[in-house]
């Protein structure tokens, strides 16, 4: 917006300077339009008229600042243990930037991942990860908000007592389990007192009778 000069000669914009921004100017509208963020020098003219010589040029600098990216949002995942993740990934942003991932939090589930997105974990549990797209010429940088993975317990495999199930009253009779997955602990207990109106050790498994007969142990890792 031009104010100034003398009158009636109509003013006249042209590009000094093409600058970072690579502008163009509409010659009598003054509207300058930039190819990029940056700056450029715009040389304006008031042309003589009966009563007034041509004005002297006038040449402003003109900015055209970086705009902000639209949202960035890191894309969630969940798998079952001990199944990988895909590499991290984003939606939204804007520009040429580059999208570099951190660790906002390591979480119950331990994780890890590179600037590139690959993420890796140690065990079951939760994680955040928070991306970030990089500045370029026209837009400053985005970071998402923190994003959870989340790592799902796997189911165990079948228990298995290779073991005696019978032995002689008034005998006691410990129970060797195997199968299972990870590291829980062995519980016992009883399903049924049954006919031989058993107890069982909570931890060591070892039944024993009030009688002879049959009862029914309950086993979970």
């Amino acid at each position: 917006t031009i104010t100034g000069g003398s009158g009636t000669g109509a003013l006249a914009y042209s590009i000094s300077s093409a600058g970072t921004a690579g502008c163009s100017v509409g010659a009598s509208s003054g509207i300058v339009t930039p190819t990029t963020a940056g700056t450029c020098d715009i040389a304006i003219t008031r042309a003589a008229d009966t009563n007034y010589n041509i004005s002297s040029t006038l040449t402003p600098t003109v900015t055209f600042a970086q705009a902000s990216q639209s949202a960035l949002t890191t894309t969630a995942q969940t798998v079952t243990y001990p199944a990988a993740f895909s590499n991290a990934a984003t939606t939204g942003g804007s520009g040429t930037g580059a999208v570099t991932y951190a660790l906002t939090s390591a979480g119950t589930a331990g994780c890890s991942v590179t600037s590139g997105g690959v993420i890796s974990y140690a065990n079951a549990g939760t994680c955040t990860i928070t991306a970030t797209k990089a500045a370029d010429t026209n837009y400053t940088s985005v970071s998402s908000a923190a994003q959870t993975f989340t790592v799902s317990k796997a189911s165990q495999s079948s228990l298995i007592n290779v073991g005696a199930s019978t032995t002689a009253w008034p005998a006691t009779l410990g129970l060797t389990i195997t199968g299972g997955s990870g590291t829980g602990a062995l519980a016992y207990s009883i399903s049924s007192a049954g006919t031989a109106g058993c107890s069982v050790g909570a931890s060591s498994g070892i039944v024993t009778p009030t009688t002879a007969g049959t009862c029914d142990i309950a086993i979970t890792r």
